[in-house]
């Protein structure tokens, strides 16, 4: 009797699985993707989508998914592809900044792992925009095995307002381009303009002397709590009536460009404070600071 009860469980157990299976099988023959708890989602190209930029190469920065919505986020993104051998940032630059970005906003991609190069990439979208994501074309001939696999950029045009605030990029929220994040900006007291590396804490006191003791503190405070494969920069620069500022990264330079006060002219310049964290790998070797 013990034998038959065994048999008779394996034979439920059996019966469950072929169910499960066949449930999965019909619902990935209908196209569909699953989503959390169980719920399917339909994932379909997205139509208005335009093509704007596709490389296939070898040797692309890790982090090359991101939204851009203006020409100094376009800069920023470009920055990314400064100390990466696989596509040159002048030529994600030049693609890039022709665009009507009054009217259109950016949606760029990077990945790899596949053995062809492809001939193309649709944007694709699930829950109506609620999340984008890319797929390579005429790479199915591909082999399935190679020496090295290729990498590839894709940027896509869309009309500004099909773009939801809240959209996200595969499983990763949306967040600002390229790798500088900004620290800490504020306006300060007239003084002298630099620019330098105070990663190490003597370059940092030395970046910090002569600011109010408030506002030391603070940027001291930061500085010394971010994550250990960051390296920090600060700068003091010239600006007018603006609210932040972006790192623009070449091979040649780190610079510092101040935003939000375009169109205003001023008698006398302001002086801005500004701190960003740039991950380690993101920094040219040659590039001069400032």
């Amino acid at each position: 009797m013990r034998i038959r009860g065994k048999y008779w469980v394996s034979i439920v157990a059996a019966l469950v699985i072929g169910l499960v299976l066949g449930a999965v099988l019909a619902r990935l023959a209908d196209g569909n993707d699953f989503g959390p708890h169980g719920r399917t989602i339909s994932v379909h190209d997205v139509g208005l989508a335009e093509l704007v930029l596709f490389v296939p190469t070898r040797g692309l920065p890790p982090e090359g998914d991101a939204i851009l919505r203006s020409a100094a986020e376009v800069t920023q993104y470009a920055g990314r592809f400064a100390n990466y051998s696989g596509v040159e940032q002048e030529l994600v630059q030049e693609k890039l900044s022709g665009r009507d970005l009054d009217r259109e906003t950016l949606i760029a991609f990077t990945w790899g792992g596949t053995c062809a190069p492809g001939d193309g990439a649709k944007l694709t979208t699930a829950d109506g925009g609620a999340s984008y994501s890319t797929r390579l074309t005429g790479a199915s001939d591909g082999p399935e095995e190679c020496y090295a696999r290729w990498e590839h950029l894709a940027v896509f045009a869309m009309p500004k307002g099909e773009v939801r605030p809240d959209a996200r990029l595969a499983t990763n929220l949306l967040g600002a381009p390229g790798p500088a994040s900004l620290l800490a900006f504020e306006r300060i007291d007239r003084t002298d303009p630099r620019g330098m590396e105070i990663s190490q804490l003597d370059q940092l006191e030395t970046f910090l002397r002569g600011l109010p003791p408030g506002t030391a503190d603070s940027i001291r405070a930061e500085v010394l709590d971010r994550g250990r494969d960051l390296r920090a920069f600060g700068f003091v620069l010239l600006g007018c009536q603006n609210d932040s500022a972006y790192l623009a990264i070449s091979k040649q330079q780190l610079h510092p460009v101040p935003t939000g006060g375009e169109n205003i002219r001023c008698v006398t310049a302001d002086h801005y404070l500004a701190v960003f964290t740039v991950p380690a790998e993101f920094v040219p070797a040659s590039a001069r600071i400032g």
